[in-house]
């Protein structure tokens, strides 16, 4: 190897020395990043260091350069996150349902080799719980990849899926396939799902969570999406859909107490008017998509909060509240 090209890689070793080893209360010394060198097979003297070091702060690497008694001392500052990011990005990992145990800490590791060894202990969970009860499908990621590549290359997708452990069977007994086109992929309460449409479901848009589907498949066909594909707003779809149950989208009034504003606008968004009726209460509209579970969601509220139109709606959050109170009067 020619000295010019060892200078290079020199400095790209040290380079990594810097971001795993060195910090602001951890920096070192010529010779402790030339011993460091030396133990990952790169044998130099002092001299040589110091023109590494010289190369990465001319490359615009930000470097600090202390003097110490009886030396001077060096460590990396600049990095692309600092601890509090880092310990964010830990959490979402470990709090995803759908990621596996083994994907969790694969994912936190590399984690924390942004942080380097010292601050890399300050991303371990020990000080924290976690209630989550983490997905066994190891393939969430290459399945997502594979949805997204089928986005980009319209095409249809095609997959076996799981309801309550088991696979979904045709009237034959055989694992029913279904086929679907997909819009894009939603991250909801942990998971993620495909939302596309399907033959199995006209004018409306369908969910399915990647976690339950297997043998997924991208299909030689094209996707045949309607309008309401073409119109997909992941946005507006995760604002209008509670716990990834699709409904029929409606335009509801919710009449409620200043009590609930914030739970409203978490749900929503900022839709509550400014200015309450003359009663005190505030009339909400909203759009969502009528399901059980946005009738669940209204029950949360036992008090000052109820669904003031259209009528049909109304009826249904009476027949829904009427089927629960019938299973406590048996």
């Amino acid at each position: 190897m020619s000295k010019e090209n060892f200078q290079r890689i020199l400095a790209l070793k040290l380079y990594e020395i810097l971001r795993e080893e060195s910090d602001e209360e951890h920096p070192l010394s010529l010779a402790e990043l030339r011993e460091l060198l030396t133990m990952r097979g790169y044998p130099c003297d002092t001299r040589t260091v110091r023109t590494a070091l010289k190369a990465l702060v001319e490359g615009g690497y930000d470097i600090q350069k202390e003097f110490q008694y009886p030396k001077n001392m060096y460590c990396l500052l600049g990095r692309d996150f600092d601890i509090a990011e880092l310990q964010i990005l830990a959490d979402a990992v470990r709090s995803a349902t759908c990621i596996t145990e083994k994907k969790t800490h694969q994912l936190v590791d590399k984690l924390s080799l942004l942080a380097g060894r010292h601050c890399a202990e300050v991303l371990e969970h020990k000080h924290r719980v976690y209630s989550v009860q983490k997905s066994s499908n190891e393939n969430i990621f290459r399945y997502t990849d594979q949805l997204h590549q089928a986005i980009q290359t319209d095409h249809q997708v095609s997959f076996l899926y799981l309801r309550n452990r088991q696979l979904r069977q045709e009237e034959d007994g055989f694992p029913k396939r279904y086929l679907v086109s997909p819009v894009g992929t939603v991250f909801n309460d942990g998971f993620y799902y495909l939302v596309g449409e399907s033959k199995d479901h006209p004018s409306s848009l369908v969910s399915y969570r990647v976690d339950r589907m297997q043998k997924l498949e991208i299909s030689p066909l094209p996707r045949a999406l309607t309008g309401i594909g073409r119109r997909f707003s992941k946005d507006q779809y995760q604002k209008r859909v509670f716990s990834m149950y699709t409904g029929q989208p409606t335009r509801v009034t919710l009449r409620i107490i200043p009590k609930w504003i914030d739970a409203v606008t978490d749900a929503f968004g900022p839709v509550v008017p400014k200015n309450p009726e003359p009663d005190g209460w505030y009339l909400v509209p909203v759009e969502v998509d009528i399901s059980p579970t946005f009738f669940a969601w209204c029950c949360h509220f036992t008090h000052g909060f109820k669904i003031a139109a259209p009528d049909n709606v109304v009826q249904q959050m009476k027949k829904h509240v009427s089927q629960i109170a019938d299973m406590y009067t048996e």
